[in-house]
């Protein structure tokens, strides 16, 4: 290869961070696809914002261009299941955020979430995964370097997928690593869920597979694949086929409904990696197409950043401003000593008096009653607001207390009727309904009707 050549040679890492982010294993790439060659593999201990790891990459590659994805672990993350209308892609994430804040114990402020879609007759399926901001913070702020973040176990996916995992249908993998098991469900190559199953050290190094880590095993898979009507294949990660403690694992897994095996990689042993770096290396094969990844953490500054102004509108819009300036420059600078004179006769009258009133007490007084007006909420006034916008909905009840957002429960035909009715109360009442936000649409089965919470802030009283 020449040396030209060589400066245009593409290089990928996977980063998979530890659950409490203070060590990393990296995987570093070069080339793509079928041609892609491991460069290096190294576990790093990370601190301010993950220098360490960027300075090892500058080091592997001379300070050329990489694409990174890094995982995280996926005992900080949960999953959820949201229906929302079909909407466009900028328009899903505040959809998504309002049911999320409704289900987790933060608030949306403290969540980062990242879903993908699914769109059937009732609109989009998402999946979501949820994340504390603040276990992101490290990979997320600071540095523009990580095209992805996601969950670990997309990596894990991805690696079974290049060592020959090709099964289509919803299975589990079970991937043993040094203190844990990570279990992650996946539909058409494409992971659904993941979790990550504590375990003692000793319980992975007995022979045979403790009671409770077996327990502990079957219900998180049971739980995983509760959306599915059968029981699904599971497939149990391992470098050696003669793996005792996996094929005893293996054989208590078994049931007459559930096809449980053992997955060799068997081109595993030819890398310079092993099975402590499966995630990173799968992460670092996903970073060959970043923006393809799954639970893109970083998805949501892609949806949040403006669109670029056309250069040509930018220059028009200057020269309008200039033109104004001047205009109103010209304007006040002939009528300043106009106003001048007014002004001094307007003060003189104000001052005068009449039956014992002065001009600035009676606008003193109107000012007060004014006050007064505002701190008092127009009841009728909201209804009517309320009126307008509630097309089909039923209004069940209305909560309303000084310093607390109100709060009205409704039904609805659809959860399309449901939304509508959220966007309009903040569309059509512009600085006077503020905050809306849409808790809870769930359908009743009864009444095939969606039953949902909305609650807003109007004018000064909410705050």
């Amino acid at each position: 290869m020449t040396e030209s050549n060589e400066t245009t040679v593409k290089y990928t890492a996977g980063v998979k961070l530890s659950a409490t982010m203070d060590t990393a294993m990296i995987v570093l790439l070069k080339g793509a696809g079928a041609d892609a060659g491991i460069v290096g593999c190294e576990t790093l201990t990370c601190s301010n914002h993950l220098q360490n790891i960027w300075h090892w990459l500058d080091k592997q590659t001379a300070g050329g261009s990489v694409t990174v994805a890094a995982g995280v672990d996926s005992s900080g993350i949960r999953f959820l299941n949201i229906r929302i209308p079909a909407v466009d892609e900028s328009q899903q994430y505040p959809l998504i955020q309002t049911q999320a804040e409704a289900i987790l114990p933060l608030s949306a402020e403290q969540t980062a979430l990242a879903w993908r879609t699914e769109r059937n007759s009732n609109g989009l399926f998402c999946r979501v995964a949820a994340a504390r901001k603040e276990l992101l913070t490290p990979v997320l702020a600071g540095t523009e370097r990580v095209q992805a973040v996601s969950p670990e176990a997309v990596g894990l996916v991805m690696a079974w997928k290049h060592f020959g995992g090709t099964v289509k249908q919803p299975c589990i993998l079970l991937h043993r690593r040094k203190h844990d098991f990570l279990a992650a469900m996946l539909k058409d190559g494409r992971l659904l869920q993941s979790a990550v199953i504590d375990a003692d050290g000793a319980d992975l190094q007995n022979g045979l597979p403790a009671g409770l880590l077996l327990q502990d095993i079957l219900t998180e898979i049971e739980q995983m694949e509760a959306e599915f009507s059968q029981k699904l294949p599971l497939f149990i990660l391992s470098e050696n086929a003669q793996d005792n403690f996996l094929n005893a694992l293996c054989t208590q897994i078994q049931s007459p409904d559930r096809k449980t095996e053992i997955a060799p990689l068997e081109n595993l042993s030819k890398q310079t990696i092993g099975l402590e770096s499966l995630e990173a290396f799968g992460l670092a094969l996903a970073a060959i197409n970043a923006q393809q990844i799954d639970y893109n953490f970083r998805r949501v500054e892609t949806l949040n950043q403006p669109k670029e102004i056309d250069i040509n509108a930018r220059t028009k819009l200057r020269k309008a401003i200039a033109v104004t300036i001047a205009l109103l420059a010209l304007v006040l600078g002939t009528s300043y000593w106009s106003m001048k004179k007014e002004v001094k006769l307007l003060n003189r009258v104000m001052a005068a008096s009449h039956e014992e009133l002065t001009v600035r007490q009676v606008l003193a007084e109107q000012a007060y009653r004014e006050t007064v007006a505002r701190a008092r909420p127009d009841i009728v006034d909201l209804f009517q607001r309320i009126q307008k916008c509630q097309g089909d909905i039923l209004l069940d009840t209305f909560e309303f207390e000084k310093g607390k957002p109100a709060k009205i429960t409704a039904t609805g035909n659809s959860y399309d009727a449901a939304y509508q009715f959220q966007k309009e109360l903040e569309s059509q009442n512009k600085n006077v309904i503020t905050n809306v936000r849409l808790l809870e649409p769930r359908l009743d089965q009864k009444g095939n009707k969606v039953k949902f919470t909305v609650t807003f802030h109007y004018r000064n009283f909410s705050k």
